[in-house]
């Protein structure tokens, strides 16, 4: 982490927690030992991680004073009660050196709903110091700050509600760090290193939350945004009575604008994504999301059943990987699932920059189109994107007439779209 930009003091020197959290009844336990698992031993009888997904009918949340009062007792003698369990490549039960009180930000959460704007990378744990952008910020949501787990980051807690329901917001700062924003379905790390000199409060703060998103939205974020806030949005429904490729088809068929444009760009984004953890734990959101662990790489950190590190927006037909920062439509999506093309998140362009990513590595298209056919219902006749020819091309040696240009020249389109037709996965084993 470069410390040039960190010239501002934001100190921490006691542990408060606001007397109006405590009001809450959405306390759990959790460790910095074991990452942001929780623990409800008041349900489970046991300190190993609790479900608190949306679906969980036993719920592990309870009241600040029970969480409170196991979180002050010692962790052995909580052990005695509570067994805590092996940390991962351990066999025998690891006991924390504490644990804290913290709280869930409910999937269906009080009006208005309690945020936590998360800023990571933003601060020296050595000089305590963070950037005068990351002061402004923190000044105009004048309300309790804490400094995380790791010393590089704070923590702001307020009340607001993301426009749209949209339930997160992901951002780069302008000098160093990232902020975020969540209103629902999210552990909060809780730390309580109170930094000196903030409230000790938790205020409504909606109209700063507004002006902080418009201020550092991303085009792509927008979008989603008003979409999700128009007032004749309509629900979208997972399960379609239309196959993507069918639809994509048929408006192909109907719409002459498009006409040059192959159907594979149009596939809906819904018959890729349910597969894996994500058809099982998916679950719709706010507006027009639906959320739950990747379909292909799954939770990075949490189990699968709490996990949302994945979203799917069926209006807009794209998708999103919160854990890499990395999206696209549904063909960018299938490259990631298909273990011939050899891509994963961390290999797509970030910050919505994924689509069209794919065109510019013919081999890896023409690898995704023909997986498609397989997996998505495709049509042996559809036509298929001009990248994944350039790739038959590169696969079977055959003349390309400007390869600086991507130019096939007619008659070698035709015989590379022949070669496409016959061609299949097999051919690369």
């Amino acid at each position: 982490m470069s410390t040039g930009a960190f010239t501002v003091p934001m100190e921490t020197s006691r542990r408060y927690i606001p007397e109006e959290m405590k009001e809450f009844d959405h306390w759990v336990l959790w460790s910095p030992e074991f990452g942001k698992q929780i623990m409800a031993p008041w349900v489970t009888g046991h300190c190993y991680p609790a479900s608190w997904g949306e679906q969980e009918t036993e719920r592990p949340e309870t009241t600040f004073e029970k969480a409170k009062m196991l979180a002050d007792l010692p962790t052995e003698e909580v052990h005695r009660t509570y067994p805590f369990p092996p940390k991962d490549g351990e066999e025998e039960p690891h006991v924390p050196e504490r644990i804290i009180p913290t709280f869930l930000l409910l999937h269906d959460p009080p009006e208005p709903p309690l945020m936590q704007v998360d800023f990571d990378d933003v601060r020296d744990p050595a000089s305590g110091c963070v950037s005068e952008e990351v002061e402004e910020i923190v000044e105009r949501l004048d309300a309790f700050t804490e400094v995380s787990q790791s010393g590089e980051g704070l923590h702001v807690f307020v009340r607001a509600e993301l426009p749209g329901g949209l339930g997160k917001f992901i951002a780069e700062l302008d000098d160093v760090g990232e902020i975020e924003m969540y209103d629902h379905g999210r552990v909060v790390g809780a730390t309580w290193r109170h930094v000196e000199g903030t409230p000790t409060d938790v205020p409504e703060r909606q109209d700063v939350v507004e002006d902080l998103i418009k201020t550092y939205e991303s085009e792509e974020y927008r979008q989603r945004r008003l979409r999700s806030s128009s007032e004749d949005a309509s629900e979208t429904d997972w399960n379609s009575d239309v196959s993507g490729i069918e639809a994509a088809i048929r408006n192909r068929e109907n719409d002459s604008s498009s006409s040059g444009r192959s159907p594979y760009f149009d596939i809906d984004i819904r018959s890729i994504a349910d597969t894996g953890d994500f058809s099982r734990y998916r679950r719709e959101t706010p507006g027009d999301e639906w959320q739950g662990p990747h379909p292909a790489h799954g939770p990075m950190h949490s189990d699968p059943e709490e996990c949302t590190n994945f979203g799917v927006e069926p209006s807009g037909n794209t998708w999103f990987c919160f854990a890499h920062n990395a999206g696209g439509r549904a063909i960018e999506l299938a490259a990631v699932l298909a273990d011939e093309v050899d891509v994963s998140c961390a290999d797509i362009p970030k910050r919505g920059a994924g689509q069209g990513w794919l065109g510019d590595r013919p081999v890896k298209m023409l690898k995704t189109c023909l997986w498609l056919r397989d997996h998505a219902g495709v049509p042996d006749d559809t036509k298929p994107p001009h990248a994944a020819l350039l790739g038959v091309a590169d696969v079977e040696d055959l003349y390309v007439r400007d390869r600086d240009r991507g130019i096939l020249g007619e008659k070698n389109a035709e015989l590379c779209r022949r070669v496409f037709d016959e061609m299949t996965l097999d051919y690369f084993e």
